[in-house]
């Protein structure tokens, strides 16, 4: 009976005792009492059969492996001035690694931008891979000062140039840009790996102004007030050069 050395597989090993079930009966740990067994997890592993001879046993150390592979994948960014770990996996004795940086162990620590190559191998396949790095910086988002429109108009409020990984306004929306027809406070939260960044705007929608003024008359001598005062109103001009809301 022999199971065969200690050995390193990948994924899962066949061990077959390869004796007939007829004069044998077989017990592997776990409980199975079948004349081989599969196996997917790491560890000693050990059957004993017996038969009209005796009872027989035998025992292998089996560590199993993965094809290799990279965390994170694809682009990564980062914060200038932080840092960010490149990880190679399965981090066992039997994968061999090797990075651009010059570095053989399973992980590095990149501070820098640019793009970081991966050769690991085992028993299961060789790994050629890259990440990209790149900087970030803090986001300094400004919807602008507040404002006014007029009814009917609308305002674009914008933060696509920004470069931010996410965005989310006060009404909900998560998209780029959002578009304003209604007075009120304004906000948006702009994300990406440095943090979360943040301005309002205050906007408000004029409505047109009424026409209020009516013919006057007035003694000889007398006086009386032309009155155009609106609370929507921004600014007045009369004919006389005024700019007042009365004269």
């Amino acid at each position: 009976l022999d199971l065969g050395r200690d050995t390193t597989v990948c994924n899962y090993l066949l061990l077959d005792t390869e004796l007939p079930t007829r004069a044998h009966r077989f017990l592997w740990n776990g409980g199975s009492t079948l004349p081989y067994k599969y196996v997917t997890s790491p560890g000693e592993h050990w059957v004993r059969v017996t038969n009209a001879c005796g009872v027989f046993y035998d025992t292998i150390r089996i560590a199993v492996t993965q094809p290799p592979s990279i965390s994170p994948q694809g682009a990564v960014t980062l914060c200038q001035g932080s840092h960010v770990t490149l990880q190679a996996n399965p981090v066992d004795t039997v994968t061999k690694y090797r990075w651009s940086t010059g570095d053989t162990l399973s992980s590095i620590l990149v501070s820098n931008p640019g793009t970081y190559h991966l050769e690991a191998y085992n028993i299961c396949d060789t790994l050629y891979d890259s990440v990209v790095v790149r900087n970030v910086f803090p986001i300094n988002v400004d919807l602008g000062p507040d404002t006014a429109i007029c009814v009917s108009q609308v305002i674009l409020l914008d933060v696509t140039g920004y470069g931010a990984d996410s965005a989310r306004w006060s009404t909900g929306s998560r998209n780029g840009w959002l578009p304003v027809t209604q007075s009120g406070n304004y906000w948006v939260k702009v994300y990406n790996a440095c943090g979360v960044f943040t301005d309002t705007i205050n906007i408000r929608v004029n409505k047109r102004p009424l026409d209020r003024l009516s013919d006057l008359s007035f003694c000889v001598g007398g006086s009386v007030i032309a009155d155009a005062t609106q609370s929507n109103i921004n600014s007045y001009f009369w004919s006389t050069g005024a700019t007042s809301s009365s004269i």
